[in-house]
């Protein structure tokens, strides 16, 4: 296991008791345990998100709508043969 830091944090009561509650249902092995869950897998959201905005940056508009209006054509077409 890699070292760890040591951090202080505030917590509104009653958040602080679901998070006891969590530990003592066993969900996690203890409030750090469940604390650094939560950081690690809000960092790789955002990271993800972030991730998606740089790949939606590429796209060029003119040419999604493009596509866009050509699969729109098509669904017409086949809407109004049946």
């Amino acid at each position: 296991m890699m070292s760890a830091s040591s951090v202080m944090i505030e917590l509104e009561p009653s958040l602080l008791a679901k998070l006891d509650g969590f530990v003592e249902g066993h969900l996690f092995r203890s409030r750090s345990d469940a604390v650094a869950i939560a950081v690690r897998e809000k960092i790789e959201r955002l990271e993800s998100h972030d991730q998606f905005l740089m790949e939606c940056q590429k796209l060029d508009p003119v040419e999604e709508q493009a596509i866009a209006e050509e699969w729109l054509d098509g669904e017409r077409t086949a809407w109004t043969a049946s």
